[in-house]
Order: C-alpha cells, then sequence, then structure tokens
C-alpha cells in the first residue's frame, strides 16, 4: 500500500512505510538465499498499481494530494496486477500477501456500461484518468510505471469508516477471480482502526484466507514467518513483540 496514509507513524516511532519496507526487503534477501526456487514480486499500489523493483523497494514513498486523485486505496488494482503476474509465472503454489493500512476507497472502471451505471447511481461520483502527462510525471518523480488500462477510469469514493458497496463488490469480485484461478490471497493491516480490521477479516473469512493484525514494528516477524511456516495466526501487541 502506497496510499497517503502508509507515512503515519507506528508504535516504535517508524512510519507504517518504513515498517513495510524493512518486511519487504528482509522477504526478499530470505527468498533470494535460502529459497532459490521461489519467485517473489513486488506491487505498490495506491489508486493505481505498479511493478517495483527489488532494487527500489528501500526507496519507495507514499503518494501524497500533490499526485492528484493516486493517494487513494485500490485494493481491485493490485489484486489484478498481482494475478497477472502470477498467472505468468509456471510455480504451482502462488499467494498474493496484501500489505495496507486503509479501507478500499477506489476500484477501476473497466467499460462504459460500468460507468453509466455508476452515474445513474450517483450523477456526481468522481471518475479520474490517468493521462499522459500524469504517467510521465510519475515515472520521473518516483520511478514506477502505472499499470492504467488505456481509457480505463478509476472510480473514487471515500467514506468514513466505510467502504463503498461498488468498491467493495469490485474488489471481492476481482479477489475471488484469483482464488478461481488458484492464488490464495493473505492480508497484513497495519493501524489500530477496528472497521479496517473487521474489514479485512471479513474479506479473508470470504476468501479462507489469513488475516495478521500488526500494531508496532512487527511486520517484519509477521511476513518472514508467514513465508516460512504458512501458518494461520493474528497478531496483537504484547510483551515481547
Amino acid at each position: 500500500d502506497l496510499s497517503s496514509t502508509m507515512r503515519y507513524r507506528i508504535r516504535g516511532g517508524q512510519t507504517r512505510m518504513e515498517a513495510a519496507k524493512i518486511a519487504l526487503w528482509s522477504l526478499y534477501a530470505l527468498s533470494r538465499k535460502h529459497f532459490p526456487g521461489d519467485s517473489v514480486s513486488v506491487v505498490g499500489f495506491a489508486s493505481l498499481a505498479s511493478v517495483v523493483r527489488p532494487q527500489d523497494i528501500p526507496y519507495l514513498a507514499t503518494y501524497t494530494a500533490k499526485d492528484g486523485f493516486l493517494h487513494y486505496t485500490n485494493y481491485q488494482a493490485a489484486l489484478r496486477l498481482a494475478a497477472g503476474i502470477l498467472g505468468r509465472a509456471p510455480a504451482q503454489n502462488k499467494r498474493i500477501v496484501l500489505i495496507t493500512d486503509g479501507q478500499p476507497s477506489a476500484c477501476l472502471v473497466d467499460d462504459e456500461g460500468q460507468k453509466e451505471e455508476i452515474l445513474s447511481e450517483k450523477p456526481y461520483s468522481r471518475l479520474y484518468s490517468a493521462d499522459d502527462d500524469l504517467l510521465s510525471r510519475v515515472r520521473r518523480e518516483k520511478g514506477v510505471s502505472l499499470d492504467a488500462p488505456k481509457g480505463g477510469l478509476v472510480y473514487l469514493c471515500y467514506r468514513y469508516k466505510k467502504v463503498d458497496p461498488r468498491i467493495h463488490q469490485k474488489t471481492l469480485r476481482e479477489a475471488k477471480r484469483c482464488l478461481a484461478a488458484g492464488i490464495g490471497i493473505d492480508s497484513i493491516v497495519v493501524g489500530d482502526e477496528e472497521e479496517l480490521i473487521g474489514y479485512v477479516r471479513g474479506l479473508e473469512a470470504a476468501l479462507r484466507g489469513r488475516a495478521y493484525h500488526i500494531r508496532d514494528h512487527a511486520m517484519n516477524r509477521v511476513l518472514i514467518s508467514d513465508y516460512v511456516g504458512n501458518t494461520r495466526m493474528v497478531l496483537r501487541s504484547g510483551p515481547g513483540l
């Protein structure tokens, strides 16, 4: 998750983004050294998603309001791009681990029919597209190429402590496509918001996945433990964590 709230600090003084980068780099290094037959890819996402090269992990930065509409949270875009990468991989065991600190507040609008449905329900909805100027600026300033389908739109709807029903529907549908393709989905939740925790746990229950709740800097340990042990656990803060 590269949305704007990932810059907030968690217990121990780190930002959520710093904790995520340490965990991702540790996972990548562990995989290269001890599991060379595995393939680990990183997808960064906010309103749109992008592939992150391993060497760029230490330099990841959040999107902000200065980046136009890009600082929202789009699970669907992340899942779609990740599924495309895994779909081309020869491995039999495929899994997505979603690291996020916010409920989804954006989804993709793939065609004119979906656009008309949204506008008929909510005539003042906010629909955005990533034009060439924006894509070029992000590529130049952040070094990433956004996965923006040509002519595609993004629907944004932030609802305090709630998820827009259409965004939830599109997110769940994309996640179930992953499941149908043999791709499991687990989630690591960074933060204390009960609504976010509840949403992600509900999503994982529907997908038969695992949800990990992180309240401090233990993300590194959780991600590595999940990767190596592939066991179920929900972490809460406490002695020794």
